[in-house]
Order: structure tokens, then C-alpha cells, then sequence
């Protein structure tokens, strides 16, 4: 660090209304589901403090929405998986079992996603 009373003074920066229109169409706007959704759910989330309980509410609701199709296509494989008989029956044990895990993890945040859209929309109901 220069010494004191040398060299340029610190710069300080703030967001800019187009900015901050722009952050917020970023947080705000459901994007195509891919493998990547929830990563970026979860840089959605490390920004919540910037957003308001009902802005949260959309945001926690496109997830679930998207942990809602991962659920469909499990328990379509699931079925699947039971009717195929070209599969055996010691491998169909083990698909089932991956199966299982898949969709108890989705419910699992599935759960944790109903608790969070209730408490925000506590928030925004005070």
C-alpha cells in the first residue's frame, strides 16, 4: 500500500439503476432447465439478501418446479425399469435401489423448499 497522503485516493463504486434492473432480470427471470439448474439455483440464492420475501417466493418456486420434473422423470423410470423385460432381475434390483435414492434426495429438497416458500411468504404477509 502506498504510504499515507500518496498515491491515488480509494474508489468507491455503486450499482447503477440499469445495473440493478439488469441483477435483478438475472435473479429473477426462470431460465431453461439443464444439469446446470442447480448450481444456479444456488448462486440465486447466495444473492436472497438483495431481494424481496416475494421476489424469493419466484425464485424458490421455479426451483420446485424444476425438482417437480426431476420427480416425474424418476418415477417414469421407475416404471420403466419394473416393465422392461430384457432387464434381470439382480440388475433391477440395483437400478431400482439408484432409483429410490434419486427420488428420496428430490423430496428431500422438495421439503426444504416448501419450508422456505412458507416462511417467505410469512415474511411478505407482515
Amino acid at each position: 500500500l502506498p504510504p499515507a497522503g500518496r498515491g491515488q485516493p480509494p474508489r468507491s463504486y455503486a450499482i447503477t439503476p440499469a445495473g440493478r434492473e439488469r441483477f435483478l432480470s438475472l435473479l429473477l427471470t426462470p431460465g431453461a432447465y439443464s444439469r446446470d439448474t442447480p448450481e444456479e439455483f444456488v448462486i440465486k440464492l447466495t444473492k436472497f439478501q438483495f431481494l424481496t420475501p416475494a421476489q424469493r417466493v419466484t425464485v424458490l418456486q421455479w426451483y420446485r418446479s424444476y425438482q417437480d420434473l426431476l420427480r416425474r422423470s424418476y418415477h417414469e423410470a421407475r416404471d420403466y425399469v419394473r416393465h422392461n423385460s430384457e432387464i434381470t432381475e439382480g440388475e433391477r434390483a440395483w437400478i431400482m435401489r439408484s432409483i429410490e435414492y434419486r427420488l428420496h434426495r428430490a423430496q428431500a429438497e422438495r421439503s426444504w423448499l416448501d419450508q422456505q416458500i412458507a416462511a417467505e411468504q410469512d415474511a411478505d404477509a407482515q
